[in-house]
């Protein structure tokens, strides 16, 4: 029956939701044995991007399959067709990695000092993670943001539709929201890359993305119109824009910061809390109005915002990259070509 075909569902998610976390850790791991300081940050802000771009054919992919919704048994075969083309989607992509993804670059000189390797246990990993001040200030920081920026498509549709938007209306600042993730992540990576900006990035994308999200909460207020609209878009493009130069300089930042932890370690961490965040904010967003929900989005960016202008002045020396007030035992790893 129905109960059961639901059963089944849920087992599979949960099946495919297990490999998140291994996913998710390359995000710096890889960046951090692969490359240099000075190409790490836009190697990040690829995996970053990568994984947004992803998250978007997963939201629009499945609509355009599953179209049926009165024959239960077409829709049935649509689903099928759709579980079946993700699933081919990441069949290609392990192929891809199980041929041509080596451990290390080829290329010697280009292989970075492995700190991501360090040996460490898992206890001891966690334990320099929570007394890091850091990793509360960006890792916690990021965990609150990148749902935001994950959610903004449910928040734009909770905020229009009730004023008399149409499903066309809402798409052009939702696609444009997405498409503004390329040249911000690119942007970020770059800058990190050659002028090692952290923290300058952090406030600055945070200040955008507040007095978007506050104008954007204004406009809607004000009803169904045209120049409502535009103004909808332009504050879409910019907390887009913000959103998306935010995410890797945060995870960059506090993975450098929260050294001699493995990048790994604190990848995963962030990502557990990110899942965390999101699922709160669709659950409390379905029993708030949608400008009091907002009014929390600002207050939550408002706040995050505030922690990383006056961490610099209580830490200044917190965890600087390279340097950690802990001692641990770590150990090097070589590498041959081809691992």
């Amino acid at each position: 029956g129905s109960s059961a075909s639901f059963n089944y569902y849920l087992l599979g998610t949960a099946i495919c939701a297990v490999n998140g976390p291994f996913i998710l850790s390359c995000f710096t791991l890889v960046p951090a044995s692969w490359f240099p300081d000075s190409e790490r940050g836009m190697a990040v802000s690829i995996g970053v991007l990568a994984n947004q771009m992803g998250m978007v054919v997963g939201y629009l992919l499945p609509p355009l399959i599953v179209t049926e919704e009165n024959d239960k048994s077409r829709q049935k075969m649509q689903f099928l067709i759709c579980h079946l083309t993700l699933a081919a989607i990441a069949g290609i992509a392990f192929l891809l990695a199980l041929f041509f993804f080596k451990s290390s670059p080829l290329d010697a000189t280009k292989r970075a000092p492995i700190r991501a390797r360090d040996e460490m246990e898992s206890i001891v990993a966690l334990k320099l993670m929570v007394t890091n001040p850091s990793f509360w200030v960006y890792g916690l920081g990021f965990a609150l943001v990148a749902p935001i920026y994950w959610d903004m498509g449910t928040l734009l549709n909770q905020n229009m539709s009730p004023s008399g938007y149409s499903d066309g209306m809402i798409m052009i600042p939702g696609v444009l929201l997405q498409a503004v993730a390329l040249p911000g992540m690119v942007l970020a990576g770059k800058l990190i890359d050659t002028l090692r900006i952290f923290e300058s990035i952090i406030v600055g994308s945070l200040l955008l993305a507040l007095c978007s999200m506050i104008v954007f909460s204004w406009a809607i207020t004000l009803g169904k119109s045209t120049s409502n609209l535009v103004v909808i878009t332009m504050c879409s493009i910019c907390a887009g824009f913000a959103f998306s130069m935010v995410q890797p300089a945060m995870l960059d930042l506090v993975t450098e910061r929260t050294q001699p932890v493995p990048h790994g370690s604190t990848c995963s961490v962030l990502y557990l809390g990110t899942m965390t965040f999101g699922g709160l904010y669709m659950v409390i967003s379905d029993y708030m109005e949608a400008l009091h929900f907002n009014i929390l989005i600002c207050s939550i960016i408002a706040m995050i915002l505030t922690a990383s202008l006056i961490m610099p002045l209580i830490f200044p020396h917190s965890g600087t990259s390279g340097t950690s007030k802990h001692s641990v035992h770590s150990v090097s790893v070589s590498y041959t070509d081809g691992e």
